[in-house]
């Protein structure tokens, strides 16, 4: 019962920390001309973004051995980058989209994010451990070799790269205001060709979506680290981060339609669910001695 009333404490308190930090921090004046317009009842879809990230902070903090202070230094970190800053430096690649929008705006956007999260993992830790007493682990923990862990984050931003394009084109690029938002037209053309008028256009982009699946996979490690001889709980804590990138997407933004922002929910769950599962067979289930891989 203990648990209970201080998980739902906790997400109240993440919940309100989230409406008030973005009241508060300056905003561009799109969003206070329409915020009369917000209906108060998107509260709930802030709740259940709210409880997710809570979920995630109970679940690390009672399954770790690590102390509180070391949990709260490598959970913030996580959430924070993964939570709050993967999101907002892909709507700086798309900004020309979000018209309304400037550098500053984003940044203040990935503080009205990332601040009240870091604040309920320290809230978090200190509700769910408070008898919590650190023992060592009676089996050893490998390390991972510098060489190792660069091909591991290297293969990541690969399978990334491959994922985004895929999940997005098949799932969200069906969706014809997708397609309108974007690109200003409802022409659905097939995988490869949009494939190659990307490259011929912005190339910059695969090497963008490249570079985010390897800051997956760094933002991750902390947690990884912990749990190097917990496959499943390892496995439960990467789909719980990674997909807090994604949940937040069901709250109302007056940046994204409706039909767009549900498309993007659906991709980006999907879509980083699969890629959650091959980050937890490269860390865990691939291992290196000297120049010989093995898959366990």
């Amino acid at each position: 019962m203990k648990i209970f009333l201080n998980f739902l404490l906790l997400v109240v308190g993440l919940t309100f920390t989230f409406i008030l930090f973005s009241h508060v921090l300056p905003n561009f004046q799109t969003f206070k001309e329409a915020d009369e317009e917000i209906d108060f009842s998107n509260f709930i879809y802030v709740a259940i973004n709210s409880f997710w990230l809570c979920s995630a902070i109970l679940y690390i903090s009672k399954k770790s051995y690590k102390t509180n202070k070391e949990i709260i230094l490598r959970l913030s970190f996580s959430l924070f980058f993964i939570y709050a800053f993967m999101p907002q430096i892909e709507t700086l690649l798309f900004k020309s989209a979000f018209f309304v929008v400037s550098r500053t705006e984003i940044l203040f956007m990935m503080i009205a994010a990332g601040v009240p999260v870091v604040l309920s993992v320290l809230l978090g830790v200190k509700l769910f451990r408070d008898n919590f007493k650190p023992s060592r682990y009676s089996r050893s923990q490998r390390n991972f070799t510098v060489s190792e862990l660069t091909v591991k984050l290297l293969l990541s931003g690969f399978f990334y790269l491959i994922i985004y394009f895929v999940f997005n084109y098949f799932i969200a690029w069906q969706i014809e205001d997708f397609r309108i938002f974007y690109t200003g037209s409802s022409e659905k053309i097939k995988f490869e060709a949009l494939l190659i008028e990307i490259w011929n256009t912005n190339p910059s982009i695969y090497l963008f979506q490249f570079a985010r699946g390897v800051l997956f996979g760094i933002f991750i490690l902390p947690i990884v680290d912990m749990f190097k001889n917990k496959s499943l709980v390892m496995l439960t804590c990467i789909i719980l981060l990674f997909e807090a990138s994604a949940v937040h997407l069901i709250i109302p933004d007056l940046l994204l339609p409706d039909t767009v922002r549900m498309g993007h929910l659906l991709e980006t769950t999907s879509s980083l669910f699969l890629f959650s599962i091959i980050n937890w067979l490269m860390f865990k289930k691939i291992k290196s001695y000297g120049s010989n891989y093995k898959y366990y």
